[in-house]
């Protein structure tokens, strides 16, 4: 398992949550959100959450043995 670092946790949390935020949108599950109020908003939600996620692998724990 790859161990990540806090901000890499933090990083893949936050991603989580977008992509989450953005498919529930598309798909129907909230009418109306805030968070995510037309459809670009969501797609563009769904692409930020695909590149956090992505890139929290940068953020992994590097043991030097």
């Amino acid at each position: 398992m790859i161990k990540y670092s806090f901000m890499g946790k933090s990083t893949l949390l936050i991603g989580l949550l977008f992509l989450i935020f953005g498919i529930a949108y598309i798909t129907g599950v909230l009418k109306y959100s805030e968070l995510a109020p037309n459809p670009g908003t969501a797609i563009a939600y769904i692409a930020l959450g695909i590149s956090m996620i992505l890139s929290s692998s940068f953020y992994r724990i590097i043991n030097t043995k």
